[in-house]
């Protein structure tokens, strides 16, 4: 678009405006007119390109906590979309607060860690759990509990033995794809008259079908699955994909709680 557009379209329509008009419609069309470069006057203005730095250190790289490659890709999907997380960490809580850590420095206080079971023990290998049903029960109905299950994302995190030496993907390369996610989206990024972003659309009749699938069987809310499209739009992101596919919905189902497993 010419440079000069916008401020040749203004003078013309300020022009307009002052010469003397009868009919209505001359008006609704001035009206609509000035809607229109108000619109285009956003779309021009540069978008900054959000950098990934720590907002503070990390305590710990992610290439420096032994396997739990699941989580790793979790908290790099929601560090596209700036999605919340909530880690339920089996046993040994040391890798959860870890990778909580990890996020919360780029991302302040959108992870937080919540133990299976009132002990925390539960699927430890190292202790046993006495936990009851019923206690788990009334510790998962708890209010803090409950809002940490709202999150975007819920990730379990399984305690796993591994050699201290078991290094994951350098760091670098994990911010190096969001970073390039981030500026695809900024890109991308359209607005309606109302200045409301667009969602992003399923690509396929698989997705779907996948999708409906999924609300037929799964005791999902309508929030719960606007935040699984939001999660499933980051993964499309991290894909280069230009919509939401049957893989990146059904990647998306994953990141859903469930407390049984350890």
């Amino acid at each position: 678009m010419d440079d000069t557009f916008l401020p040749t379209a203004r003078e013309s329509l300020t022009a307009a405006r002052a010469t003397p008009r009868r009919q209505a419609a001359v008006i609704a069309a001035l009206d609509a007119l000035e809607r229109a470069l108000a619109l285009l006057d956003a779309a021009q203005r540069p978008r900054p390109i959000p950098l990934v730095s720590p907002l503070t250190p990390p305590t710990t790289r992610l290439d420096m906590i032994p396997r739990q490659e699941h989580v790793k890709r979790a908290i790099e999907v929601a560090l596209v979309g700036s999605h919340t997380v909530t880690l339920i960490a089996f046993g040994d809580p040391g890798d959860a607060f870890a990778l909580a850590g990890w996020l919360n420095a780029y991302q302040p206080d959108t992870a937080r860690v919540v133990r299976p079971c009132p002990c925390g023990n539960r699927g430890s290998d190292r202790a046993v759990c006495p936990c009851s049903a019923d206690a788990r029960l009334a510790y998962q109905a708890q209010p803090e509990i409950v809002q940490a299950l709202l999150a975007d994302l819920i990730i379990t995190v399984p305690n796993i033995m591994a050699f201290p030496d078991t290094r994951g993907e350098p760091d670098e390369r994990v911010r190096e794809r969001v970073a390039d996610a981030r500026r695809r989206t900024v890109a991308e990024e359209r607005v309606d008259p109302d200045q409301r972003p667009f969602v992003s659309t399923l690509r396929d009749s698989a997705a779907t079908s996948l999708l409906k699938a999924a609300i037929r069987q799964l005791p999902m809310s309508g929030t719960r699955i606007r935040q699984m499209l939001a999660v499933a739009g980051s993964i499309a992101k991290l894909a280069d994909a230009p919509q939401i596919g049957a893989a990146h919905l059904a990647e998306a189902f994953v990141y859903r709680p469930r407390w049984d497993e350890a």
